[in-house]
């Protein structure tokens, strides 16, 4: 559930085209900015259907405009790209040479989110969670892998860093997102999106 209460997911167009030319998003995975910050589940299920037709859409446009030839060379950059991210190390292994117990650290994660960055956060718990998951997305043997549960802790850390980050930057309290340490809704300050991008943070104003 903590997944939810992040309220937000890549950032689209109204044709639901993100920034990574080729890549959609919608429904859940999406921040559209066509609900706020308290967006209901029902809402989701509207937007998956909306923004999937819309993107089939766009599909279907920017197919017709392409050639065979140009299709090629994208499904052959595709097929090398696949193909060169295949792991050279062996699967489920940990530095030393020991295994990861994959089960065990996608649990821990699960649990670390549902407890400590659910609807009801504060600093303390953000700040635990964060350490957590930094110190596993620092582990090089997560990625260039072929197996599926090493795969999917891998982007479990990636998804959990950026709704820690962002909980921790917005200093007030909207809809689902409830700070013990920070109780107030802050218009003035807050009443804006935050844009995560690699490092690098960015605002956007809300109208």
């Amino acid at each position: 559930p903590a997944e939810h209460y992040l309220n937000g997911g890549i950032r689209t167009g109204y044709n639901g085209r993100t920034n990574i030319e080729g890549l959609y998003s919608c429904g859940e995975t999406a921040a559209t900015g066509a609900h706020g910050a308290n967006r209901l589940a029902s809402n989701s299920l509207m937007e998956g259907l909306v923004y999937g037709w819309k993107i089939y859409q766009d599909i279907e446009k920017r197919l017709k405009s392409k050639t065979v030839k140009e299709e090629r060379q994208v499904l052959s950059t595709v097929d090398s790209t696949v193909m060169g991210s295949a792991g050279t190390l062996d699967d489920k292994k940990a530095p030393g040479g020991t295994k990861l117990d994959i089960l065990t650290l996608i649990s821990s994660l699960r649990n670390m989110m549902s407890r400590e960055v659910g609807i009801l956060r504060d600093s303390s718990g953000l700040e635990e969670a964060r350490d957590f998951v930094q110190f596993h997305i620092g582990n090089e043997n997560l990625y260039n892998r072929t197996d599926k549960d090493i795969l999917e802790f891998a982007n479990m850390l990636t998804v959990a860093n950026l709704i820690i980050k962002s909980a921790s930057i917005r200093e007030e309290s909207r809809g689902t997102h409830m700070r013990f340490d920070f109780p107030g809704k802050d218009d003035k300050n807050w009443k804006k999106h935050i844009i995560l991008k690699k490092d690098k943070v960015d605002f956007k104003k809300v109208d």
